[in-house]
C-alpha cells in the first residue's frame, strides 16, 4: 500500500506539475490545469456531453395489445419496433384479422412502489383546479371539511372498546 501511495504521489508530480507548466504555456493565454484523475474524468464528461450532443431522436412504432382471461387484466408490448409506421399498422391489422397472437416468452415482475407524497395545500389547488375545476377556496374548504371529518373520527375510534 506504501509504494501504491508513493507510485500515486510521484504520477501526480509528474504529470500535475509538470503538465500543467507545459500545457499553460503551450497555449500561451491564462493557466490551465492537467492532473491524473482530473484529465480523464473530463475526457468521459466531454465524450458524454457530445454524444448526447449529437443524438438525434429516431421515432419507431411498437404493438400493444390489451388482454382479459379470468378477471385478470393484461398487456403485453412487441418486442419490434417498427421505423415506419404503416408497416405497424399492417401488423395489427393482421393480428386484429387473425383473432391471435404467438406469445414467445412471459416475463413476471413483482414490482414495490412507493405511496406518493401526500399534497401540500398549493398542490392539492392547482389539481384540484385541474382535475375538478375547483377554485383555490373551494379547495381549501373541502381541505377543512376532511380535517373535521377525520377528527371526528379519531374521537369516535378513540372511544370504541379494545377487543
Amino acid at each position: 500500500m506504501y509504494q501504491a501511495a508513493q507510485g500515486r504521489s510521484r504520477a501526480d508530480w509528474l504529470v500535475g506539475i509538470n503538465a500543467t507548466q507545459a500545457l499553460s504555456i503551450t497555449a500561451g493565454n491564462g493557466i490551465y490545469s492537467c492532473g491524473r484523475v482530473q484529465t480523464p474524468t473530463l475526457a468521459l464528461i466531454c465524450k458524454r456531453y457530445l454524444k448526447n450532443k449529437n443524438f438525434s431522436v429516431k421515432k419507431h412504432w411498437q404493438i400493444q395489445l390489451l388482454h382479459h382471461k379470468e378477471l385478470t387484466d393484461f398487456k403485453n408490448l412487441s418486442k419490434t419496433k417498427w421505423e415506419d409506421q404503416k408497416l405497424a399498422d399492417d401488423r395489427l391489422k393482421a393480428i386484429q384479422r387473425s383473432e391471435t397472437e404467438t406469445v414467445t416468452s412471459v416475463e413476471i415482475k413483482t414490482v414495490t412502489e412507493q405511496p406518493p407524497l401526500l399534497f401540500d395545500l398549493t398542490g392539492l389547488q392547482k389539481e384540484a383546479n385541474k382535475k375538478l375545476n375547483l377554485s383555490a377556496e373551494e379547495t381549501l374548504n373541502c381541505q377543512e371539511l376532511v380535517r373535521s371529518h377525520r377528527e371526528t373520527a379519531r374521537q369516535v375510534l378513540t372511544k370504541l372498546p379494545k377487543w
